[in-house]
C-alpha cells in the first residue's frame, strides 16, 4: 500500500457511517496519513423539504419556514456531534484529523474538497453518486 498524504472520508446526509469511518481510519493508520472528515451538503437540501411541505400542506409559508429551519438545525447538531466523536476516536488512535463541510453536487464537491485537502484516497459509500467520482485520487467504495 502506498503512502497516502491524506485519506478523506465522505459523509452525505444525516447518517454518519461507522463502516466508512473504520475503513478510512484503518487506511490512515496504515499509511501514516492524516484523516479528513468531509460533510457534503447538497445544495438546497433544506429548501427541498420546504418545497415539499409547501406543496403538500395547508400550514402556510410561515409554518413551513419554521419547520425547514428546525429540521436543518436538528440535522446540523446531530451531524456535528457524530463527527466530533469520530474526531476524538481518531485522535485516540494517534491519527491527525481535520473536519470540513462543503455544499454542492456530490461528485463535484467531493472532487474539489479532495484536491483542496491533498487527499490521495477518498473513502465513500458505494452507490450511483460515488461511482461518478473521479480525480487524481484513489476512490474506495465501502
Amino acid at each position: 500500500m502506498s503512502h497516502a498524504v491524506a485519506v478523506m472520508v465522505v459523509f452525505s446526509g444525516t447518517e454518519v457511517g461507522e463502516r466508512l469511518f473504520r475503513a478510512a481510519l484503518d487506511r490512515a493508520r496504515a499509511t501514516g496519513a492524516r484523516l479528513v472528515l468531509l460533510d457534503v451538503r447538497h445544495l438546497r437540501q433544506a429548501e427541498r423539504l420546504g418545497d415539499y411541505l409547501t406543496s403538500e400542506s395547508v400550514l402556510g409559508r410561515g409554518a413551513v419556514a419554521a419547520v425547514r429551519a428546525a429540521v436543518k438545525d436538528q440535522r446540523d447538531r446531530a451531524i456535528r456531534r457524530a463527527l466530533e466523536e469520530l474526531e476524538r476516536e481518531a485522535r485516540r488512535h494517534g491519527v491527525e484529523i481535520e473536519r470540513c463541510q462543503v455544499k454542492g453536487t456530490y461528485a463535484d464537491a467531493v472532487a474539489a474538497a479532495a484536491r483542496d485537502h491533498g487527499a490521495s484516497v477518498v473513502v465513500v459509500e458505494a452507490g450511483p453518486e460515488s461511482a461518478r467520482l473521479s480525480g487524481p485520487f484513489e476512490v474506495v467504495q465501502v
